[in-house]
């Protein structure tokens, strides 16, 4: 690693799967939403990501998923020049952990919304 950048641990949640990809991505030392969006929009999909606080194991963590990925953009928007696809499997791991803080408040989770195609968590906090 050089010294002009960040080594982040992440784990890579695929719909279908409820075990994580382990991965380390690399950010500049100075980072903004655009690095964060190229990086972890690697992993995710083709838009723009989207942040998620989250609790895991306890603690307070940066979760990002594609900003259109519980939804078909097209329609949506009624934007002919938006994806018509969508919207992503449902990713049951990761709606684990988007759901953790309520599940503890004891909130009821019938009708929470879930998350929806890949997610990507992060084990150190980049989101500021």
């Amino acid at each position: 690693m050089s010294e002009g950048t960040k080594q982040v641990d992440v784990l890579v949640y695929k719909p279908g799967s409820m075990t994580p990809i382990p991965a380390t991505i690399t950010l500049p030392k100075d980072y903004h939403y655009r690095d964060l969006n190229a990086t972890i929009g690697a992993l995710i999909g083709p838009n723009k990501i989207e942040h998620v606080a989250v609790l895991y194991n306890g603690e307070r963590h940066d979760l990002f998923v594609d900003e259109f990925s519980a939804i078909n953009p097209r329609v949506a928007f009624d934007d002919p020049k938006l994806p018509d696809e969508g919207p992503q499997p449902v990713n049951e791991a990761a709606t684990l952990i988007y759901h953790e803080a309520s599940r503890q408040r004891g909130d009821d989770l019938t009708d929470a919304p879930k998350i929806h195609g890949v997610a990507v968590l992060c084990l150190q906090k980049v989101w500021r």
